[in-house]
């Protein structure tokens, strides 16, 4: 496959998103009126969308940005100002996480070039010093990613608010250290996604990834796969997401060689990676070691695993996924994973700036999903696991009096593929039932200490607690 080629298949695949973007009504945003810009649409709708109520946040800076950069002379001047209104006439909100910080710096970054004359920003202060402040976090950023990675690694659900914001910064940034450090970034980060793409999924652990875990294809990033892999069918409800629509429109595109990192998959092989740990503020008196992944591709499956650096209780992650079994098949019945529901009180405050008394019911209240005893995602400082290529152990040891003293797990009974004798089934089952987050059934296991899970895709192993390999004739 010539470069030549590999962009004229990411050309026409841009296309198709953007055209059903359009069609499916998902262009009247600040992130997908990329779509109706790149489609011919009418450049005064975006007035309207713009006279609207956005908070000055990061979800509304970095795509106004975007905007603005990739469409320079097509966007009308009311709809510049409304958009500039956010960088001078209101208080800004800088938000909590990685993303949310990585998105407003680099708005604000790229709004202090272009509005270099004013005399103060929100803040108070001028342009440059608005310009100062957020290249230094930016430069941080990217250094401290190059040489030990971000927090939010290989993330399903974050992976677009992390490329959006330095695809922007290299495609726009007038700043020449700023635009060369965000492009490699931007390569840095396809290249995590290549890495551990298997036939539409994101293999192996991630750092975020949340209550629909056990679909086989999951998250906003299925946009970005789609668009610079395409191995798969499009599916509109998979490829459409807004938060992805800014790059699929954007001019940019990588290098063959990430596609076919991607692709090639005769020869199994490992993928190790080593990530940071989340910064872990109280209740512990060790800090967390750093995250090292291993991920086993190959033709048929890929199996992945993490060393998640948890030293002791509460540090948990609430939305880390340690490990998962993924394999070619429909969506929700082409994966493995098993989890133990966590649910300290004090798991928010460990690791989140906010008042300990608060921050668990303010967290909740907005995704109720993260506290619910039936989930399969979620860090837990009682489990660890080892794996060797396509074989992995997990172990747990619970504490009796932890509020879920069981594991959870996905209840598939048959793995196609490497061994037709061996198939998956949960046991010492209590109960099972429909989650109603996610729509899964899953079996609930109670577990003592020192019990374990274990699974292989070679042959049959024996199981003791949440599943067992069952042999059957052929």
């Amino acid at each position: 496959m010539t470069e030549t080629d590999y962009h004229q298949q990411v050309d026409a695949r841009s296309h198709q998103i953007l055209q059903a973007c359009v069609a499916r009504g998902g262009h009247r945003s600040l992130w997908g009126f990329n779509a109706a810009m790149a489609c011919g649409g009418d450049p005064n709708e975006l007035v309207e969308i713009t006279q609207g109520h956005h908070e000055p946040g990061p979800f509304n800076i970095i795509p106004g940005l975007f905007l603005l950069g990739r469409w320079e002379n097509r966007i009308p001047p009311e709809a510049v100002q409304n958009i500039k209104k956010m960088f001078i006439d209101a208080p800004q909100q800088r938000g909590n996480t990685e993303n949310h910080w990585l998105m407003f710096y680099a708005g604000n970054l790229l709004a202090a070039e272009r509005w270099a004359d004013e005399p103060t920003f929100w803040n108070g202060l001028p342009p440059a010093a608005m310009h100062a402040e957020a290249s230094r976090w930016i430069l941080g950023m990217i250094a401290r990613t190059a040489t030990i990675g971000h927090y939010e690694y290989d993330s399903t659900g974050y992976h677009n608010e992390h490329y959006v914001p330095y695809l922007a910064l290299a495609e726009y940034a007038r700043d020449p250290h700023v635009r060369r450090q965000a492009r490699q970034m931007v390569h840095l980060l396809l290249a995590d996604m290549a890495l551990e793409y298997f036939h539409g999924a994101y293999a192996g652990g991630h750092s975020r990834e949340g209550n629909v875990n056990t679909w086989t294809q999951v998250g906003p990033g299925q946009g970005l796969n789609y668009l610079y892999f395409g191995d798969e069918a499009f599916d509109a409800d998979r490829h459409c997401h807004g938060y992805a629509i800014p790059a699929i429109a954007a001019a940019f595109r990588p290098p063959a060689l990430l596609a076919r990192m991607a692709l090639d998959r005769d020869t199994p092989h490992v993928v190790r990676k080593t990530k940071p740990p989340r910064a872990v503020y109280r209740h512990v008196d060790q800090p967390p070691e750093p995250v090292r992944k291993y991920t086993w591709m190959s033709r048929s499956f890929a199996l992945g695993s993490t060393q998640t650096g948890l030293t002791e209780a509460p540090a948990a992650p609430i939305d880390l996924t340690s490990w998962d079994l993924t394999w070619i098949g429909s969506r929700h019945k082409a994966k493995i994973v098993c989890n133990h529901p966590y649910r300290s009180p004090r798991r928010f405050s460990a690791f989140l700036p906010e008042l300990p008394q608060r921050v668990g019911r303010a967290v909740a209240t907005g995704k109720p999903f993260l506290q619910v005893p039936d989930r399969l995602f979620g860090a837990s400082p009682y489990e660890r696991m080892m794996q060797h290529e396509g074989t992995i152990i997990v172990l747990y040891q619970i504490p009796e009096d932890d509020l879920t003293p069981y594991v959870n797990a996905s209840s598939l009974k048959r793995i196609p593929g490497a061994n037709r004798r061996v198939g998956y089934s949960v046991t010492s089952v209590t109960s099972t039932w429909e989650s109603e987050s996610s729509g899964n059934t899953v079996g609930k296991t109670s577990t003592n200490r020192g019990k374990m899970a274990t699974g292989s895709m070679g042959g049959c192993c024996a199981s003791k607690i949440s599943t067992r390999p069952s042999c059957s004739k052929p």
